[in-house]
């Protein structure tokens, strides 16, 4: 078995996906502006935990009213986050170049 020296990277790679290279406008390719983080994935994580901490926990053991409390505020919670996510995507969808 014959071992290969390391390879070296000095500079970074100049590969895109047009295959032109940083600084080469001639497919008009320029890359998205840096979007912030979103809010409505993790609101979509807390509401089905909360919904099914209601419907585990507290049901049986605060009762109906205490349990389907929290189903109903875990459930509009995680709705809520889950139709802004989808807004937020396809705006975000809309803007991508071709």
């Amino acid at each position: 078995m014959s071992a290969h020296p390391p390879i070296s990277i000095e500079e970074p790679p100049t590969d895109t996906p047009t295959g032109a290279g940083p600084g080469d406008d001639e497919h008009g390719f320029e890359p998205l502006p840096v979007k912030r983080n979103s809010i409505f994935p993790l609101m979509v994580d807390v509401g089905a935990v909360l919904l099914l901490f209601g419907l585990i926990i507290g049901s049986p053991l605060w009762g109906s009213f205490v349990g389907g409390a929290m189903m109903t505020v875990g459930g509009l919670i995680a709705v809520t986050g889950l139709v802004g996510w989808l807004v937020e995507a396809r705006s975000d969808f809309r803007r991508m170049p071709d």
